[in-house]
């Protein structure tokens, strides 16, 4: 069973690891964080690099999910 803060936590370390694998390199987690600032870098970085078609990876359902879908559900609006 986890909390709820735990998994948006999950989620935004799941954000990280693919905008490091798209972009070269993790930002959303550097220096001191809060929610909204990881949300503001995962959209900066979406936009900036033209990420919102791209496959992010499988939802709940197993199906293909882009970046700007996830986004879209983990933080409740466009990127």
């Amino acid at each position: 069973m986890t909390t709820p803060a735990l998994r948006d936590f999950m989620a935004e370390l799941y954000f990280e690891r693919r905008l490091a694998e798209e972009c070269g390199r993790g930002f959303v987690f550097d220096g001191i964080t809060d929610r909204e600032i990881r949300k503001r870098r995962i959209r900066e970085a979406i936009v900036a690099r033209n990420l919102g078609g791209t496959i992010m990876g499988k939802n709940a359902a197993g199906k293909d999910e882009t970046f700007a879908r996830a986004f879209e559900r983990h933080f409740g609006e466009s990127p």
